[in-house]
């Protein structure tokens, strides 16, 4: 659900082109909802969103054309999400182990 809601929240803030607005419409502070995209950007492994004095656009890594398409950028973004969360995990546990081979 916090995927879909960052997602939700991502297409508001790329087509308002900015964190402002798209904010006060879910509720969210300014800070709050550029957070949320910063997280989902990290997640992802990629910058969604260009940030500029005069605003927001979306970077080349998704196109205004996919937002649409929701349910296709959520399983990315959960695959994504998942992998890098296994990876980190993996990379605990084996410096764990190391740790105590010493």
């Amino acid at each position: 659900m916090k995927d879909i809601f960052a997602l939700r929240l991502y297409r508001r803030v790329a087509r308002l082109g900015g964190f402002s607005g798209a904010a006060r419409e879910c509720e969210l502070s300014q800070s709050q909802a550029s957070r949320i995209i910063a997280d989902l950007e990290s997640d992802l492994g990629t910058r969604l969103l260009s940030r500029g004095a005069r605003g927001v656009v979306p970077t080349a890594a998704i196109s205004t054309n996919d937002i649409g398409n929701t349910w296709r950028f959520t399983r990315i973004a959960s695959t994504r999400s998942r992998s890098a969360r296994k990876a980190r995990a993996d990379h605990r546990s084996a410096s764990h182990l190391l740790e105590q081979m010493t």
